[in-house]
């Protein structure tokens, strides 16, 4: 049986609505960690999320394109502070490296592309990261996993929309993960949308 991180990216990264999938990801999780947290971020809605990344994305490239050598795109997320409250809860970032190798976790480590405008917040992923820091140590101990999982969704839902921006001449590898913990592969993005990694 597959365990949970593969479960939750198979979730996360399946061909389902992005509304439907946060919502198995939150079954599959409350199913692994029992708490009453999960109902309430079941509350949460992906589509303005969807389609703010979708315009981020598309500004980003619109003003700081990847070059023709960016052949893989990296969204990292970190942790960082509200500039208001200064509570702290997961963010995300995109850069662009000018190798790819699928075997070596440290093609991201160097990127050729870092824009200025690199960084996103999406709301949902904020409050899952901060309410689960405010939960059972059942379901505390899945945060950086559910934010993982969170992030991913976001990432295959909303930057098909804007492939032409991102992988105008080349397909580029798209990968994710915590700054400090490995990555995942989600898939490839060509003019034309999303593609599985072969």
């Amino acid at each position: 049986m597959p365990d949970l991180t593969d479960q939750a990216l198979a979730i996360a990264l399946g061909d389902r609505a992005p509304e439907q999938a946060f919502a198995a990801l939150l079954a599959l999780f409350g199913g692994s960690a029992p708490d009453r947290i999960w109902a309430e971020l079941g509350k949460l809605r992906l589509g303005e999320d969807v389609a703010a990344l979708q315009r981020w994305l598309a500004e980003l490239c619109r003003k700081e394109p990847p070059g023709d050598d960016v052949v893989a795109l990296w969204f990292g997320l970190f942790e960082g502070q509200d500039g208001e409250s200064r509570q702290t809860g997961a963010l995300l970032y995109v850069a662009g490296a000018d190798q790819f190798d699928p075997m070596d976790d440290d093609w991201p480590c160097d990127p050729r592309w870092f824009p200025e405008g690199r960084y996103a917040s999406p709301a949902v992923l904020w409050r899952v990261s901060t309410e689960l820091a405010r939960a059972g140590q059942k379901a505390k101990k899945l945060a950086g996993l559910a934010c993982l999982a969170c992030a991913a969704l976001l990432v295959r839902a909303a930057a098909p929309a804007v492939a032409a921006c991102l992988a105008p001449h080349a397909p580029r590898a798209v990968g994710l993960g915590w700054d400090d913990a490995g990555v995942v592969l989600l898939g490839a993005l060509s003019r034309d949308g999303w593609q599985a990694l072969e």
